[in-house]
């Protein structure tokens, strides 16, 4: 019998293939909504926290050096230093070479400031600086180099062992010419940091009941100021762009304004593992053990009030700034971020990559022992 309307389902099997498509697509489209409402991911701008790296992604500029042994790496005006076994080369960021120059160390160290890099041999007598010109200083101290550091106006404070006393600060002015000496009587010397101001100078000692921090000014043999830590280890001290003087220990960063404490952030209960000195903050990574994975990465204003704080899965093995830029380095992995630690971007690097160095150009070069690759 005929009806005067039939109603006709539609032969699934000969539809099958559509309907799967079309909810699968729809099921993608559900799941994209919910991810992006719930920030697990963006478009442009900047990367979740947790997000892994991009595996893809390429530098797209890979250059390759001749190094010896036990490499060191600096940032000279936008431009690359290595220091190794082999002597000291410069290189332009698109890896063209500037120049080499064969001074064999077997430990070298490098250190720089003031459009200059000082690199010398730990333990050794040889010294030279090097700016954009070629070798600056080339010398042959009188006792082996402990350390040496320049400030943003090319002033040199190189620190020496003496026979007779604890140490010996020689400051030398961008010309290299000796401008004050300092000797140490009471307190091994550690290091020396000259102001921008090219006046004040700051000298760390230890002895046998702690860290001591003794200031001097250039015009005077007077000692100006003294702060001491009893029974506990000043790693490192970096005047401010204001003129006070940042030390941090491995439980601690304070500032200082002579021998007195204006500001103060206390890690007791981690351990201080990476850690740089920027213009107007420092970022320092602390492990919750000293042998575990993992820690909180902190950057901290002069007043070392807390700007930005991460925690992570991962150890952190270097940290490079630039301005307000900062980035980090695990295993082969490097992470941007700004200043306030929001993370910017994310890539793992071919390069076995030993040490980074964020330009200025707003580039990334990470280094390995023979090859940079540019981000």
């Amino acid at each position: 019998m005929k009806l005067p309307f039939e109603i006709k389902m539609p032969d699934l099997s000969e539809n099958r293939n559509i309907i799967i498509i079309a909810a699968a697509c729809l099921l993608v489209i559900i799941l994209l909504v919910v991810l992006i409402a719930t920030g697990a991911i963006s478009f442009g701008g900047q990367r979740d926290a947790d997000a892994g790296p991009d595996t893809d992604r390429k530098g797209d500029t890979v250059f390759y050096y001749e190094t010896g042994s036990r490499a060191v790496f600096g940032d000279l005006n936008g431009r690359l230093m290595v220091a190794s076994s082999l002597g000291a080369s410069f290189y332009n960021r698109d890896g063209s070479e500037v120049f080499t120059s064969v001074r064999p160390m077997d430990w070298p160290v490098l250190s720089t400031g003031g459009g200059k890099a000082a690199v010398w041999e730990t333990g050794g007598d040889k010294f030279m600086t090097v700016d954009s010109g070629g070798i600056d200083m080339d010398m042959k101290t009188e006792s082996p180099v402990i350390t040496a550091s320049l400030n943003e106006k090319g002033w040199l404070c190189l620190c020496t062992e003496d026979s007779a006393y604890y140490g010996v600060v020689t400051v030398y002015n961008d010309k290299g010419v000796a401008e004050y000496k300092w000797y140490s009587g009471n307190g091994y010397l550690m290091n020396a940091k000259l102001a921008d101001n090219c006046k004040d100078m700051a000298v760390l000692t230890l002895n046998t009941e702690g860290s001591a921090i003794v200031y001097y000014k250039l015009d005077s043999e007077e000692e100006q100021a003294r702060f001491e830590l009893d029974g506990e280890l000043i790693i490192d001290i970096c005047y401010t762009s204001a003129g006070d003087l940042a030390v941090l220990s491995n439980n601690c960063l304070r500032i200082l304004s002579g021998d007195t404490l204006k500001a103060k952030f206390d890690f007791p209960s981690q351990h201080l593992g990476a850690y740089a000195f920027a213009d107007g903050y420092t970022v320092i990574f602390c492990n919750e053990s000293q042998f575990g994975n993992g820690g909180s990465l902190i950057t901290l204003n002069d007043s070392c009030e807390v700007i930005g704080l991460v925690e992570l899965g991962k150890n952190v093995d270097v940290i490079a700034t630039c301005g307000s830029r900062v980035a980090t380095l695990s295993a082969d992995v490097v992470t941007e971020y700004n200043r306030a630690l929001d993370q910017k971007d994310c890539y793992e690097t071919d390069t076995g990559t030993i040490s980074i160095i964020v330009g200025s150009d707003k580039s990334v070069l990470a280094l390995g022992k023979y090859s940079a690759e540019r981000f």
